[in-house]
């Protein structure tokens, strides 16, 4: 078909027109003479054969009219049926259009309504952030007399509680050398311990209120991270001097009543001692008040809750409690959603991690105090890492919980305030091919193939790759002696000479992702008269992990 811009013109048959004009005045002279012709003309025309050849042009220019004719004809036919297809395809898309501006403007509706909704949403929490910071604002100007009076009554009572301390010390050394009673030497002891005990209560009160302090010095800052940042140049600038006349060390944080230095693992102890009353956490603490080489060495820790795992690590410059309210909130963050995990284990926790980290870059080797904080909760989606650290963003639900979106903003600010990194990371799970050895007590070795992998969702075992289960339960008329677990021809459990009348169970980690500490299995032991019963289990590992590294006094 041809281009339906360029219409094709209307055919007028011109040349069968004349033509048939002058056969039709030659046959006219012909009959009349009356006609104006020469007699010679006649004569030529009435030949027969010259006749014949004029009937003949006559058809054959009829015939040439009619096939141009025809041909225009069609044309103009097709340019039609092509315009009326332009016609019709311009209707549709038209239709399509008005559709597509009707769902479009449905669409604008819409988001018209979630934006206005969204705008009234951030305008109060705008309104309560700003309301917050005021009423904030003017504790802070209020509260520094109360401050310093509460700061100075602690302060006095500590002292004089350490001078009835050493008084008791004295007396119980005059006491011993000139008397040897036993029960009184009872009593004395129950007598420190008393003085000891409210040592320490007034120093957690004086912790306490510091930590209020510096919390309310932080939220009313215009710019936190700036505000931290500041704050390290004035750590610093004493840092130097320390450093320049370390005999004026402790006569400079007497006076200005802080540190511009303090070890991580200080604010971790610190953190927890929020949410835990351990003796042993609670004693290193206190204890770390008096010497602080204590705080040089590992602690580990493990309740219902928390699994921790503290490395020691060097100085870093700047307040312990700004890390104790960042831990604080990703401690918060990591209970809530372990406790809306899909499904519960019997060792779920949250794993807390402390190290000492060297990282190789172009300047040489950096070193950072690394600290991570895992939970077994749901992931973090893709379109949520860049908004989670954002103020007023939260993943929460409001059905579950009154999150704000403060806790990760606080967390972010603190961080960059302390010039370090933090990243969240998705912890998947991976399939895993492990190597039971058993050895019985008639010497025999007891091997087993176990694979572990996820199958809808939760983590399941089995011995031929075919059919898994939750749990693997092995049992033995002969007693187990030795259990070994490999994988890949590594080992990476191992226990000696099982006793006869005890139960036992033990977790660990066999799995090549080095972000997390979590266990990926663990294995349960139960003796019986007549049979030992081992369960071995592959544990779900699928959460969220916070990395945040600090930079040392060193760097």
């Amino acid at each position: 078909m041809e281009n339906i811009n360029k219409s094709p013109r209307s055919y007028f048959p011109w040349p069968s027109m004349l033509l048939g004009i002058v056969v039709v005045y030659l046959f006219a002279s012909h009959l009349l003479s009356a006609l104006p012709f020469s007699h010679s003309i006649r004569e030529v025309i009435s030949h027969p054969t010259h006749l014949t050849g004029l009937l003949i042009a006559l058809v054959l220019t009829f015939t040439f009219d009619l096939l141009i004719f025809s041909r225009r004809q069609k044309q103009i036919i097709e340019l039609i049926q092509g315009l009326n297809q332009k016609i019709s395809l311009t209707r549709e898309q038209k239709k399509k259009q008005q559709l597509r501006a009707n769902e479009v403007s449905d669409h604008s509706d819409k988001l018209k309504s979630f934006i206005s909704d969204k705008l009234i949403e951030y305008m109060d929490f705008d309104e309560k952030f700003i309301h917050f910071k005021g009423i904030a604002s003017e504790v802070r100007h209020n509260g520094v007399i109360s401050y310093d009076k509460i700061n100075s009554a602690i302060n006095k009572a500590i002292e004089q509680q350490n001078y009835l301390a050493i008084y008791e010390q004295n007396r119980n050394a005059a006491n011993s050398s000139s008397d040897s009673n036993v029960n009184d030497n009872t009593d004395r002891s129950s007598e420190t311990s008393i003085t000891r005990n409210i040592l320490y209560d007034y120093q957690s009160a004086k912790d306490a209120i510091a930590y209020l302090w510096d919390l309310l010095d932080l939220s009313t800052a215009e710019n936190m991270s700036l505000y931290i940042g500041k704050k390290l140049v004035d750590y610093e600038e004493m840092y130097y001097q320390t450093q320049l006349n370390p005999t004026q060390h402790d006569d400079l944080s007497q006076s200005l009543g802080i540190n511009p230095t303090f070890y991580p693992l200080q604010s971790v102890l610190m953190t927890m001692r929020l949410f835990s009353n351990d003796e042993a956490m609670v004693n290193l603490l206190a204890d770390s008040k008096i010497n602080e080489q204590l705080l040089c060495n590992c602690f580990q820790f493990e309740d219902e809750q928390f699994s921790i795992f503290l490395n020691p690590t060097a100085y870093i410059l700047g307040n312990p409690n700004h890390l104790v309210l960042l831990l604080e909130n990703l401690i918060r963050n990591a209970q809530f959603f372990l406790s809306k995990s899909r499904y519960k284990q019997k060792k779920d926790r949250v794993i807390i991690n402390l190290e000492h980290r060297v990282v190789s870059n172009e300047n040489g080797a950096e070193s950072f105090a690394h600290l991570s904080v895992y939970n077994r909760g749901k992931q973090i989606e893709d379109a949520d890492f860049e908004n989670i650290f954002k103020l007023g963003y939260t993943t929460r639900r409001k059905s579950h919980s009154n999150g704000r979106g403060l806790g990760l903003y606080f967390v972010n600010e603190i961080v960059k305030g302390y010039q370090g990194s933090i990243k969240a990371i998705n912890i998947e799970n991976e399939s895993i091919e492990y190597k039971l050895i058993l050895t019985l007590a008639s010497k025999e070795q007891v091997e087993f193939d176990i694979y572990s992998k996820e199958i809808d969702g939760r983590i399941q075992v089995s011995t031929n790759d075919d059919t898994y289960v939750k749990d693997l339960k092995i049992e033995k008329d002969i007693p187990i002696e030795t259990i070994q677990l490999k994988v890949s021809e590594t080992e990476v459990f191992s226990v000696n000479d099982v006793e006869k009348d005890s139960g036992y169970f033990w977790q660990g980690s066999s799995s090549q992702n080095t972000h997390t500490t979590a266990p990926t299995w663990t294995i349960s032991l139960s003796i019986f008269k007549k049979k030992h019963q081992l369960i071995f289990q592959g544990l779900d590992r699928a959460g969220v992990q916070f990395d945040i590294s600090f930079p040392l006094v060193s760097e």
